[in-house]
């Protein structure tokens, strides 16, 4: 039986500051800090996050942030998912799923071009004991829950292995220029033929 809990949009530090955070959050840096960056990214109006929380303790999280100054990502319409976490007491129970089906169901997210870059060497395939194409697998059907799919790039960190990837989910109420404007950026290298 899974556990069920309860899935919030957090844009507020006031609306984060009510939660405690699991200690098992710690993928990415020790859950102190990872709660503390995320406290950041409220406080300075960066971004956002999508909890899983259970009573008041958050057990899971999609964060997206304004993207890094990396050129071809630079457009006031798109947004970076920068981290995904569910902490190992919770996981196999589809809380991911929750949080990427909340993604999905999302009406603001309609307004941007949310990309998802993908590097091997941050994923938790020792504690998964998956191998990394199996990971990759895994995330490509997580994400497409949320209504992400790969798209091709020439940014030489996806490049620098095979496993790498970007995923993109294109909101419906972007312009077409947007998209197209992005699509060149993301293919800037590109040769025409």
């Amino acid at each position: 039986m899974g556990v069920f809990p309860v899935i919030t949009k957090v844009s507020a530090l006031e609306e984060f500051r009510v939660f405690v955070f699991d200690p098992g959050l710690a993928n990415f840096r020790p859950s102190e800090e990872q709660f503390e960056a995320l406290q950041e990214l409220l406080a300075a109006g960066a971004g956002f996050l999508y909890a899983a929380v259970e009573q008041n303790k958050i057990i899971g999280y999609v964060a997206f942030q304004q993207p890094e100054s990396s050129s071809y990502y630079q457009g006031k319409k798109v947004i970076e998912l920068g981290a995904v976490e569910v902490a190992p007491a919770y996981r196999k129970q589809g809380i991911a799923e929750q949080l990427f089906l909340a993604i999905k169901e999302d009406p603001e997210l309609e307004y941007f071009i949310a990309i998802a870059t993908e590097y091997f060497w941050h994923w938790d395939v020792k504690n998964t004991k998956l191998n990394i194409w199996e990971y990759r697998k895994l995330l490509e059907k997580l994400f497409a829950l949320g209504g992400f799919y790969p798209v091709n790039t020439d940014d030489p960190d996806i490049l620098a292995h095979p496993a790498n990837l970007l995923m993109v989910k294109y909101g419906k109420k972007v312009a077409p220029e947007d998209i197209a404007a992005f699509d060149q950026l993301r293919l800037k290298n590109c040769w025409m033929i």
